[in-house]
């Protein structure tokens, strides 16, 4: 059986503490930029129609809710106002 060489491993930098040394700013930011672009390459875009969809839904969830929640806020603000004319 043939024996592993320990010499031929890359030797690693060692910072002041003992551990491994951490790359520099440089090569940290390419990393990271290669990693996005792998993974943008993943997102699958949605095509022109279901992006309208989704848009007009969410303009219509808008259009929804703050007519609920300025009839509610109606409905709410006729007995405060009437609590509030007991006062004077």
């Amino acid at each position: 059986m043939a024996q592993k060489n320990n010499n031929s491993k890359k030797t690693e930098k060692k910072g002041k503490n003992g551990r491994a040394a951490k790359p520099s700013l440089l090569t940290r930011i390419k990393t990271y930029l290669n990693g996005v672009k792998s993974e943008m390459k993943r997102v699958v875009w949605p095509t022109k129609k279901e992006l309208l969809n989704a848009s007009l839904i969410v303009i219509g969830a808008l259009v929804f809710f703050g007519v609920f929640v300025a009839v509610i806020d109606n409905i709410v603000l006729i007995p405060l106002e009437a609590l509030a004319s007991l006062g004077k």
